[in-house]
Order: C-alpha cells, then structure tokens, then sequence
C-alpha cells in the first residue's frame, strides 16, 4: 500500500490531464502563461512574477477586461499591468470580449434599479423545449408583464417605513417574504414548544459587530423612533434576523424566523471578493438552516478608491448573487434607507406571522430536514440556540464539510453545486463507489449530470468531473478509500478526532483533488533548486580557476628569482 509521508508523496502523484473550464479571464491569461512560457525558456527570474500572477488570477471569479483592473489582485504590478494593457490594445480587432451577465451600471444608481427577487425559468417543462420562437417570446412577454406588475411599488416603498396600505404580495415579493412550498415528510416532527396564533412577540436581533460601526447611532434611532422592539447579540452568521418569544414569562424558549439578512458595503464586498470571502460567506449561510437569504448591499460615496472593484466588476458579483445563488438582493444608498428597510421589514413580518402558529423544533428533529416544512396557518421554525450553536465558524468540520471546502477551490464549482454534490455524495469515498460501479467511460462522465441543484429544479449538467479524471492513479485512489473507509467503521464524524488519520486524510483530500498543482509547485521547486546547483556550482570551477593560475605565478616568480 502506497504511503503518504512528506518524503514520498509527490513521487505517487502522477501527471493527470484535465478539462479545464474556461475561464472569465481568458485573454489576460493567455497572455501571462506565454511571458511565463518564454522567462521559463530564458531563464530570467521574471517567471516567479509571472507564477504568481496566473495563480491569482485563476482564483478570481469576476471578469477583468484592462490590466489598469488587475491591480487589485495579488502579483500585478504597474509593469505587468501596462504589458497587459499595450498587448490587449494590440489585439483589440482580433479579441472579442464576453459579454457580462447584465448591463454596466453606476454603483451610485442602485436605488434606482427596480428588479423581481426571483428569476423567472421559462424553460423548465418540455412544451417550452419544443415551442416555436414566436410562442416563447408572447410567453415571455406576459412574464415580463408579471414582473412589472410585481416591482410596481418601487423604491418609494422603503422612504416611508410607516405605508403599510400597500397590498401584502406587493410587500412580500420586494422585501423577500415569499412561502415557497416544501414537499412534507412522512413523519411529522415533534415538536419542543408550540406557540399559539397571538401568544408570542417578534424581535429583530442585531449582530453586536453590526452594532459597533459608526452608523449605529442612526439605525437605533430610527428603530426606536419607528417602536422596534431590537436587541444587540451575537451572531455567530448573518447581520440581522429576527427572533421569537412567548408572551407568557414561564416560557424560556426563543426562535428565529426563516429570515436572515447579511448586510455589505461595497467596500467590503470588494474586499470579501478579492480575499475569497465571498463565496465562504454565502457558502456559511447556505449551509445555516435559514432558506430565505436578503443580501443588503449598501452603496459608498467614492467608488473610486484604491483597492476597490469596478462597478463593472461588483454590479456583477451582484447579480451572480441573486441569479446563481438565490439570494434576495435588496440595495440601498445610505443607512438612513437601511434603517427604513429594516423597519419595513419587521413590521411586515410581524403582520405576515400574526395568524400563523409556531411550531419549535428540537435539534433531532431539524437535522432530519423539517426546517421548512408549513402550511398557510403553520409555520416550524429552529431554536435560537440551535442555530447559532450550528453556525460556530471554529467547530469541528465534518468530512462532508471537509469535502465541499475542497470542492470549492475547483472551477465552475459554485456553491450551489456543490451543496448538490456532497448532498448524494456526502464524501471522497462514496463518489469513488458510484463511479466504481460504472459500467463504462460515457456512464462516469454523465453520472453527475443528472444531479438536481437544491434551491432550483435545474440539473448539474456537463460539470468537469475532476474526481473521474483522478479516479486513474489507482494507489491515490485505494489509499484514500482506506483512510475514509476506517473513520466511517470507527464512527468518527469529525476530522480533529483522528488522532492518527487526521492530516493524512487531508492531505489525501487535497493530493486527490488538486494533484496537478501539486505536480507543477514541485516541478518548479526541482527547477529552482537544479537552477541553484548550476550557479554554484559555476562558482566553485571559478574559484579553483583563480587558485591555480595564483599557484602557477607563484612558481613562475620563485623559479625567476
């Protein structure tokens, strides 16, 4: 059986060819990999500055058209950027660039974009599949109808927090308040506490960090000028939720509602993005147990400041968001309008929640997916406990939570995907099975296509099957199974109680996903260090060169003399 120690590790990884998926900066990446390609041939010490250039340039997520963009990430320095700049002006007429997700828009106009919180899908059902294009578009259009319908209120809504005349639907769609229906289980949960129609009071719980930033003082006012009944905590995720109590004193038990926002400024969304944040923040709260998700994003004065993203860059990161992820994106301009939001909010859903009785789950029964689970005069909600006790940032991962962290670094694999993949195949071992129990090549590389996503009906599709490609370094393969295979027996749920196995079994997670870096970081290393030997090795013939001929006019003087 192979052996994973430090000394032998690289020499069991074997090159693996791999499809990648295309990249949204594929034309500044071309042209990095032949500068690197040509200091390589050279020689020239440039190829480190080069490395790290296309190595963060791989992790970005979002499109970058010039190299002036490009000074936002790591390695990309004024010299490398003008290159990038002068080769892309070059090759203007001959490089098409890809079209963005949606129109550019000024980050100081995002009040004034009215949009529905949900994507419509027209294409979900077989009639749309084999309708003639005149049928899609008069179809398409009566959506768009709806959606007009749907935004008719505006932003105007949200200026004045105390119009509650408004028709509750309209409310409930801009805000994001919308009863999605969930498939009942067959067995009814048990309950810890039910609270009556009536008999409980809402909440809305401000995270204490939330709490600490300079505009605290207006969000307060404006919460305690409105009558919000608030309070300040910790919150282990999200910036604000709301919580539940009883009315009745003898009754200890506290709920949240299945709503959380999760406020950003666009500084700080810039920030989040460039430092891989991001996609960890949504990947956290996808994974909390809350299923309507409110991305707040807050727009700055001067979006011109060093370090932070085009509004090119961000108003896609955006829309990404609310499109790929399914999050309700709601944006404000200032945090006079944030307060006004959430005083909108709070009173809305103290109307929506006022016939509904409440229904407190223990911890048993929301691990067995009853979160949702409600009709139109009942509603099963979590402890307040219980989810901030999930969501602590340093608890023990799972080997679920393990395998998703890795998944995440692969791309094209976004969050949703991801939560789709690890929820058939919770680990390493059980995706190496299925495919184990392929019958042929075509069988394996269409076997995850027909995965459903969990916040849509929509389909993995061609996904790049980076684990059937792997699934050839047979040794990797059967030690990995090994490992995993043993915690399962030993009933070892989390990676940090492996006395023994805990740092193999990460690195074989890493090594089984990311073996071709591994292979490349170790080339580079070997070039370096037989660069290194050269060198020196010149140096010491230089050095015996200078002491013989010293040597030989010693001897020519002495016999002279």
């Amino acid at each position: 059986m192979a052996s994973f120690s430090s000394s032998s590790s690289i020499s069991l990884i074997k090159p693996i060819r791999k499809r990648r998926l295309n990249s949204p900066n594929d034309h500044i990446m071309v042209l990095i990999k032949e500068w690197y390609n040509d200091a390589k041939a050279n020689g020239t010490q440039t190829i480190h500055c080069y490395r790290k250039a296309l190595r963060s340039l791989e992790k970005y997520p979002l499109r970058l058209e010039t190299g002036s963009d490009c000074r936002i990430l790591n390695g990309f320095g004024e010299k490398i950027c003008e290159m990038i700049d002068q080769n892309l002006n070059i090759n203007k007429k001959s490089i098409t660039p890809k079209k963005t997700l949606c129109k550019t828009v000024s980050m100081s106009n995002f009040d004034d974009r009215k949009k529905p919180n949900r994507i419509i899908n027209l294409s979900d059902n077989d009639e749309d599949k084999t309708a003639s294009p005149p049928a899609k578009q008069a179809k398409l259009n009566n959506e768009t109808k709806k959606i007009k319908k749907t935004c008719s209120a505006g932003p105007k809504l949200f200026n004045n927090p105390t119009n509650m005349t408004i028709q509750s639907t309209t409310i409930s769609t801009l805000l994001g308040i919308i009863d999605l229906p969930v498939k009942k289980n067959l067995i009814e949960p048990k309950s810890v506490q039910t609270l009556k129609a009536g008999s409980y009071h809402i909440i809305l719980c401000i995270d204490n960090a939330e709490a600490s930033r300079p505009t605290q003082k207006i969000l307060l006012e404006n919460l305690t000028k409105n009558s919000i009944n608030f309070e300040v905590r910790k919150l282990n995720i999200g910036d604000f939720l709301w919580t539940v109590r009883s009315n009745d004193s003898d009754i200890k038990v506290e709920a949240i509602l299945d709503y959380i926002i999760e406020r950003k400024r666009l500084d700080d969304l810039s920030k989040s993005i460039i430092d891989g944040r991001y996609n960890e923040q949504k990947f956290r709260l996808k994974q909390c147990g809350i299923t309507n998700l409110i991305y707040l994003v807050e727009s700055i004065k001067n979006t011109n400041a060093p370090g932070i993203l085009t509004p090119a860059a961000l108003n896609q990161a955006i829309v990404n968001t609310q499109v790929a992820e399914d999050f309700f994106v709601r944006e404000v301009s200032n945090p006079v309008e944030m307060a006004n939001y959430l005083v909108t909010m709070t009173k809305h859903l103290i109307a929506h929640f006022k016939d509904k009785t409440l229904h407190i789950l223990s911890d048993t029964d929301m691990s067995n997916n009853y979160k949702t689970s409600y009709n139109d005069s009942e509603h099963y909600v979590m402890t307040f406990d219980s989810f901030n006790s999930g969501t602590i940032k340093s608890k023990p991962p799972t080997v679920k939570e393990m395998f998703a962290r890795a998944l995440m670094q692969i791309a094209g694999m976004s969050v949703d995907n991801v939560l789709a993949l690890t929820e058939v195949y919770p680990t390493p071992a059980k995706l190496l099975e299925a495919y184990n129990q392929c019958s042929n090549e075509k069988e394996r590389k269409l076997m995850l296509s027909s995965i459903k996503k969990v916040t849509s009906n929509r389909k993995l599709g061609k996904v790049l099957n980076y684990m059937q490609e792997a699934n050839r370094n047979t040794d990797l393969i059967l030690e990995a199974q090994k490992l995993l295979k043993d915690a399962d027996l030993r009933g070892i749920q989390t990676l940090d109680v492996i006395t023994d196995s805990s740092s193999t079994i990460s690195k074989t997670i890493d090594k089984y996903i990311l073996n071709e870096h591994l292979i490349n970081t170790s080339r580079d290393l070997i070039n370096q260090y037989e660069r290194k030997a050269k060198f020196e090795k010149l140096i010491i013939m230089t050095l015996l060169v200078l002491f013989f001929a010293v040597a030989l006019n010693i001897v020519k003087t002495r016999l002279l003399w």
